[in-house]
């Protein structure tokens, strides 16, 4: 799949969801709960769309921010 268009189906489908759930669950503003995701090694695995992980439901891919915030670990499940 072309990179753009990954990145968009991306950002409109699971990134969204994961970043509700921060909001929900760390009372941070939009931008905010969008920030701290962007800067974090989940994103960066998750934005890959060669590693697969993209296609984890998003409350997978938030267990797994979870894990590296409190930590240090990303560990996604095969």
């Amino acid at each position: 799949m072309e990179s753009g268009r990954f990145k968009t189906l991306l950002s409109l489908s699971v990134i969204q969801q994961v970043v509700d759930l921060i909001m929900r669950d760390r009372g941070l503003g939009y931008m905010d709960a969008m920030e701290t995701f962007y800067r974090s090694k989940t994103f960066d695995v998750v934005s890959n769309q060669f590693t697969g992980a993209w296609h984890l439901s998003p409350l997978v891919i938030y267990d797994v921010y979870c894990r590296e915030e409190w930590e240090g670990i990303v560990d996604f499940p095969e």
